[in-house]
């Protein structure tokens, strides 16, 4: 079993063992990927959650960090590969699939972020949680966010041919590439069937 860790500062991995599933084309195409849109039909979860906070500055340019409030979240289940996964959104738009910020790191995304009970425990972590102007991860399948209704009522989702992306606890670990220190290349490929770990301190 693939072993992983998705954070938005700290990202580990352990393992390069993963199951692979053979797809009927039929359905998926020949990439793998289910070829028809999904549409969730959100309904109040009970549950809440703290938003982002955020860093304001004065006129003398003095920052301050401003609370995030709680906000409740509507929720839907979704099923691949066989397991049902639950989306979660907030409940009180608007909705945005475009991102107004600088870039998309966490505290730069302006778009609607979504959360995935990807270890399906019930409860929501700070690695479960993506936005909407990029693919997003279900499972061990990409989708695209095409689409949020203007109340939030539903959300429709569309397969990706992005590559895995996240690194998730007990899924399978996305294929990685860089040039080591000592000049090697290191991949998931050339640790395959190895126990590493990837410690990666920063994404510039």
């Amino acid at each position: 079993m693939a072993k992983s860790v998705h954070h938005p500062f700290l990202r580990l991995a352990v393992t390069s063992t993963a199951l692979s599933l053979v797809l009927p084309t039929a359905l998926y195409g020949e990439q793998g990927v289910q070829n028809k849109p999904i549409v969730l039909k959100m309904q109040p979860s009970g549950i809440e959650r703290e938003g982002r906070f955020t860093i304001e500055t004065d006129a003398k340019g003095n920052a301050k960090i401003v609370p995030a409030k709680k906000k409740k979240l509507l929720k839907a289940d979704v099923g691949v590969d066989g397991v049902n996964y639950s989306v979660y959104l907030s409940s009180e738009p608007p909705y945005s699939l475009v991102n107004m910020g600088s870039d998309d790191t966490y505290f730069e995304n302006k778009s609607t972020p979504l959360y995935v009970d990807s270890n399906r425990d019930g409860k929501l972590g700070d690695d479960e949680e993506w936005y909407a102007n990029m693919p997003v991860r279900i499972g061990d399948k990409m989708f695209e966010v095409k689409r949020i209704a203007k109340n939030g009522s539903e959300i429709e989702l569309l397969p990706s041919q992005q590559p895995l992306r996240g690194l998730i606890a007990g899924r399978k670990c996305p294929p990685f590439r860089f040039l080591a220190q000592n000049g090697k290349v290191v991949s998931l490929e050339s640790l395959k069937g190895k126990p590493f770990l990837l410690d990666v301190w920063s994404t510039t």
